[in-house]
């Protein structure tokens, strides 16, 4: 690899930076990295396409949802593999020019226009068909009614209607007082025993009924909602209403959402326009539609035609809107998918040119970047050519920069060699020019997967469907939307090939063909078990079926491993040698690579010589039992020289010298490095070299210009190309022997048990092969064995049982033993090059070669389109919640409680009842818990909280989007003055009620996070969550202080979602003067506890100003934190349910009570700050009722600027006037 630098003049900057993109070679450096994203030189053409992209997302939104297909397979000539012949790139039809490129930008705002116009259209269409049907359906139904004896329903006592009220009424009657009527439905006197009574029209909206005029009102409203209204419309009229309903027997589609709702026609009869206008606003806050109808045959009639007339005209404009949009979207289908490649394609070009830099001039753009040695001289003709084409008096120069930074790791493949390289890749980059072990891989990782899965039958089923898929690659390849785990196995299929090859080869050494043997050549044994020559290929037949055929393979199968695990890691470790001769490091092959060797040498060496020389002496010839290796090994080093079992003439004193070695060896690792590298630096000082790193001396000088005439002899065709010296190089950190030494300990320690621990891991080989084998024979002879039966006992039916079976045996065959142990046994492989190979020698200490390729990004961008594609998929089929969130006991009902026997107490009641909204209802509220309180572990505290704030739910959808997108930080957020806050959030948390067990074991410190993250995210982008929610006060995404805000709300509530929506109402709409980045609404509320002090008690205020105990020092945190900040918890919860019944400005009056109650402690000290400094814990009761008796002593003007100093900006210049 090579740095080299680009020198391009500006006008051709971005022709150059195509063909370079085309090309696919060159990976660039940032130049511009102390630079924001917003400030960068072409920040205005990257908004611009943005714009463009966000066109093309809403057109293919509206493609999609028209379920009109893509056809992305017709512009695959915009999509051409990098290559270095780049004339082939000129003739592409992604290669626009400015003025094409401009004509085509407008194309796509001009159809983007037309198409929302329409769009627009259809939807305003559908929603006013969809109203004028729902207005038909209230015509149709209410008809029904009008046409029947309204007054033999309502005075029957039998009637429906009464059962209902009376069941209301005594339900509910808590919520009405007994004055307010004696059981009497209506004022008009209805409770008269007149049965003859008829209702009588007298206009619209209008009806006689006993000669008295009702008023009435119509319209269509959500089943479930309806009993609701019913309830409100009684409470809100004390009685004095009729209602009357008809369910719709099929549902009704949203225009907006999409989804079906079952809703209702209704009526409400009541007296007099007052009340039927507090019934309209009931029936709008319930999202109910009201609807015009007339109790008079004839002007209903007139009223259903003209509705029917509107409904198919608007039918008729719909149609012929719809089809002119689909038409639209037609055409834009066919080329949808060729703008987005051009527009991606012109959106990495600018935001590459953004990492270059202008020169002093500002005529060329200087880029740096690395490149393959065998590419610059393609690089520098592309260049020239390009720019020779735009204007022969423009030069692009191209200056190749000797560095000593690390360039990239770029290791070339091909379709066969690069799912092997993945292996190596995924974990991690070898460091530069370190020896790539993704070529021996192709052999030894379907091998030791083999010697796991050896059966000749399973191996030719897998690479029967490893060739299917190379022998079809070619058209798999174009199937753009290929599932998940397909493509996994698309990508690995030589893998996959190899590993049946190599599974086959296994299973004839093995002699397995579906757990059962063949009988190739002629077995060794006789029949009566006499030995008469050797199988000339695996093992023999004869074995299986044997009593000692486990026993056998066992002991072949074990020793096999050994001698696999120390071949393959024998053959790694000198992978390392390959590296420290390439790199000259003679201290690492001196100090690490023989020591080492003769450490496994002399000991896992010395074992699999004896495990060869026991396998080739006849113990039975000779007349003596074969010794025990593992006891031989266990003594070499308990009792060194004894020999129990000889092997061999010898043993005693050759084991005691591999001993000798192996313990020499431990020493030798440990120090031979760190005290050469100690002296060669010792050297280095006394000659007078820095021990820093210099970036070049005379013999770096001298390397220099041998490479100069290399490079230009090997470049002689561009001989223009510059050479340059980077002044920027890397240094080299200084020397440091406590640092060599600890480093040169861990690597011993860990050679040294690794080389143990490692070699036992490769016994995975013999028990997995050994798995595999015995669940092979088991699934034979549970399924197709039972089939094999004479004819005389099955007849004609054994065919058909053998046709089952065999089916059976097949399926659990390549489901079980081909797809899921070969899994097993792959991931295996896997870890045992991974560890016990690669550690031998693999540092992956470098960076992927990531070039600039157009090829690569659009490809990147379909598979993101596709995988976008997936999830919305799956949202549509699975409704379950995001597990990010954590998911908490649903709202305990009322009914539960009457099932245990409790008597429902008022809150209950309250929560239960649909009266939220209700100016009386909250006052009963309010009155409830300031007299009764609620109780210290509420269950339904949220939902109160919830109803006194008026908080809007928030759907966990929409709240899990935004946690997705993580913290605030510099790597998702452009403006640099928000990037901090992520981490602000995450080290404020930390400290939040750290002294709190029982809060912390309830939340988790992800939860706050996430919160406040969701919170940030909604104020940086100005993201309205609730429509009653605004303000035009600037407010910050974060200030210290809300972690503690959010503690008790998240303690609270039941999910995340809805403390969240608590906290962004608190904060927004309550108290947004107290998250402005000045604290403005904090230090007007620090002042102003000053103020009501100096009313209440003149004397301690003095005393407190003598003191210099100033309420900003002393009242500043419980001004910002609601009193949050002073423990307990549970007298905190107390406290916030008074501020959220009264308001949030009452807290300045809760300070100031906390300060009388501690009046003569403060009194009798010198010190107050002392005191001041961490409040006594809180007494939520007397702080409650000391604070409504200072409130009542407060003057109307200074309690006025308490109420609006947490919104009212204009509080602090009152503040300054405002005179005691």
């Amino acid at each position: 690899m090579s740095l080299v630098q680009f020198y391009i003049p500006s006008e051709v900057a971005r022709e150059c930076v195509a063909v370079l993109g085309d090309m696919g070679n060159v990976q660039f450096r940032d130049m511009n990295q102390n630079v924001s994203s917003f400030q960068r030189a072409f920040v205005k053409e990257i908004r611009s396409y943005d714009q463009v992209e966000r066109q093309l997302k809403y057109l293919t939104g509206l493609i999609q949802k028209q379920e009109i297909k893509i056809r992305v397979n017709d512009h695959d000539e915009l999509i051409m593999p990098p290559s270095t012949d780049y004339r082939q790139f000129y003739d592409s039809p992604s290669h626009l020019s400015a003025s094409a490129l401009e004509e085509l930008l407008h194309e796509i705002a001009s159809v983007e226009s037309k198409v929302r116009e329409l769009s627009f259209q259809k939807d305003e269409m559908s929603q006013r068909k969809a109203d004028l049907t729902q207005h038909r359906l209230v015509l149709q139904n209410t008809r029904q009614f009008f046409e029947s004896r309204l007054s033999l329903d309502l005075d029957d006592s039998d009637s429906l209607f009464n059962q209902v009220r009376l069941s209301t009424e005594s339900s509910d009657s808590f919520i009405i007082s007994d004055d307010e009527g004696d059981g009497v439905l209506l004022e008009s006197g209805l409770g008269n025993t007149n049965h003859g009574g008829n209702s009588i029209s007298t206009g619209r909206n209008e009806l006689n009924v006993f000669g008295s005029t009702m008023n009435f009102i119509s319209g269509i409203i959500d089943t479930e909602k309806f009993l609701i209204l019913e309830k409100i419309c009684w409470r809100t009229l004390r009685g004095n209403v009729y209602t009357n309903h008809v369910p719709l027997p099929e549902p009704i589609i949203d225009i907006k959402t999409g989804e079906p709702s079952f809703k209702s026609v209704f009526l409400i009869f009541t007296h007099g326009e007052s009340l039927i206008s507090r019934c309209k606003r009931i029936v709008e806050s319930l999202d109910g539609k009201l609807y015009n109808v007339d109790s008079d045959y004839e002007v209903y009639k007139q009223e259903l035609r003209t509705v029917n007339n509107k409904i198919k005209d608007i039918n008729e404009v719909l149609l012929y809107t719809n089809e002119r949009l689909l038409i639209e979207l037609k055409q834009v289908a066919l080329d949808i998918e060729k703008w987005k490649i051009i527009i991606k394609r012109e959106v990495s070009i600018y935001e590459v040119l953004n990492l270059f830099n202008y020169d002093s001039t500002r005529r060329c753009v200087i880029g740096e970047g690395w490149i393959p040695n065998d590419d610059l001289t393609y690089i520098n003709m592309a260049l020239r050519d390009v720019t020779n084409k735009f204007d022969a008096g423009l030069s692009t120069i191209v200056n190749l920069m000797i560095t000593n930074k690390t360039p990239p790791t770029y290791h070339k493949t091909n379709k066969f060699t690069g799912a092997f390289q993945s292996i190596i890749d995924a974990y991690g980059i070898a460091t530069y020019q370190e020896v790539n072990p993704g070529l021996a891989t192709i052999v030894t990782f379907p091998f030791m997967f083999a010697i796991m899965f050896g059966d000749l039958g399973h191996g030719l089923i897998l690479f029967i469907a490893a060739l299917t898929l190379v022998l079809c690659e070619n058209r798999i390849s174009k199937i753009k939307n290929r599932d998940e785990i397909f493509d996994m196995a698309y990508t690995g299929r030589y893998i996959l090939l190899l590993m049946g090859v190599f599974s086959m080869y296994t299973g004839i050494i093995y002699n397995d063909l579906f757990s059962k043997s063949m009988s190739l050549f002629k077995s060794g044994y006789s029949i009566v078990g006499t030995q008469r020559g050797v199988y000339p290929l695996g093992l023999d037949p004869a074995w299986h079926g044997t009593e000692n055929n486990l026993l056998f393979t066992n002991s072949y199968k074990m020793k096999l491993s050994i001698l696999m695990g120390f071949i393959h890691m024998s053959y790694s470790f000198y992978f390392a040698l390959v590296n420290y001769r390439f790199f000259n490091s003679r201290v690492d092959i001196i100090g690490n690579f023989i020591p080492g060797l003769l450490f496994m040498q002399s000991i896992f060496g010395y074992l699999t010589i004896t495990i060869v020389y026991k396998w080739c002496v006849d113990w039975i010839a000779i007349g003596k039992p074969a010794p025990s290796l593992l006891n031989m090994l266990i003594n070499m080093f308990l009792s060194p020289g004894t020999i129990e079992d000889k092997l061999y003439p010898g043993q005693g004193p050759l084991q005691v010298f591999l001993v000798l070695i192996a313990l020499v060896c431990v020493p030798w690792l440990l120090l031979y490095k760190p005290l050469t590298l100690k002296k060669m630096n010792s050297n280095k000082i006394q000659l007078g070299i820095s021990v820093e790193s210099v970036p070049y001396t005379e013999e770096a000088e001298d390397l220099f210009d041998r490479g100069s005439n290399t490079i230009q002899e090997r470049l002689s065709i561009d001989a223009d190309v510059g050479l340059l010296e980077d002044e920027n190089g890397e240094e080299e950190e200084p020397f440091s022997f406590g640092d060599a030494m600890v480093h040169q300990v861990i690597h011993t320690i860990e050679f040294c048990l690794n080389c143990v621990s490692h070699t036992a891991s490769y016994l995975r080989l013999w028990a997995l092969s050994l798995a595999h084998n015995q669940l092979s024979a088991v699934l034979w002879e549970m399924t197709i064995q039972n089939s094999f039966k004479p004819y005389s006992e099955t007849g004609w039916v054994g065919s058909i049982i053998v046709f089952f079976l065999f089916g059976m045996w097949f399926v659990l065959t390549v489901c079980i033993l081909v797809v899921m142990e070969g899994t097993s046994a792959m991931l295996h492989s896997l870890r045992l090059h991974w560890v016990e190979a690669m550690s031998k020698f693999f540092e992956g200490e470098g960076y992927a070669y990531q070039p600039f390729s157009f090829y690569r990004i659009i490809l990147d961008m379909q598979a993101a389109e596709m995988e976008e594609e997936r999830k919305l998929n799956r949202k549509s089929s699975s409704t379950e919640s995001s597990g990010s969130i954590r998911n908490k006991p649903s709202k305990p009902s009322i009914s539960d409680s009457k099932q245990r026997g409790r008597k429902k107490d008022a809150l209950e009641k309250f929560i239960e009842s649909p009266q939220q909204l209700l100016k009386s209802s909250l006052s009963q509220l309010r009155h409830t818990i300031l007299v009764e309180g609620l109780p210290v572990e509420c269950p339904y505290r949220s939902y109160i909280w919830s109803i006194l704030l008026s908080g809007a739910p928030i759907e966990s959808e929409w709240y899990s989007g935004i946690v997705s997108r993580g913290k605030v930080n510099s790597s998702n957020v452009v403006d640099t003055k928000f990037v901090h806050f992520g981490d602000k959030i995450e080290n404020d948390v930390f400290r939040t009620f750290q002294n709190n067990k029982k809060f912390w074991s309830k939340i988790e410190e992800g939860e706050l996070i996430r919160i406040l993250n969701v919170f940030a995210w909604c104020v940086i982008e100005d993201e309205q969550v609730d429509f009653k929610v605004g303000s035009k006060i600037s407010i910050s995404p974060y200030v210290q202080g809300m972690n503690v805000l959010v503690a008790p709300l998240a303690y609270v509530c039941r999910s995340e979602p809805q403390a969240f929506a608590l906290l962004y109402r608190l904060l927004m709409v309550e108290m947004p003067r107290y998250i402005t980045p000045t604290l403005a609404g904090v230090m007007d509320g620090v002042r102003l506890v000053d103020l009501v002090l100096k009313t209440v008690d003149r004397r301690l205020y003095e005393y407190l100003d003598q003191s210099m105990a100033n309420a900003k020092i002393y009242a500043l945190p419980s001004v910002l934190t609601l009193c949050a900040c002073t423990p307990p918890l549970e007298e905190v919860l107390k406290l916030w349910d008074f501020l959220f019944s009264f308001g949030i400005h009452m807290n300045v009056v809760l300070i100031v009570a906390q300060l009388l109650l501690i009046r003569g402690e403060l009194m009798n000290t010198k010190n107050p700050m002392a005191l001041l400094r961490n409040f006594p814990q809180l007494e939520s009761s007397k702080i409650i009722k000391l604070s409504l008796s200072i409130a009542r002593n407060i003057p109307d003007s200074l309690y006025d600027l308490i109420v609006r100093h947490t919104f009212d900006e204009s509080v602090t210049l009152e503040i300054d006037d405002y005179k005691i």
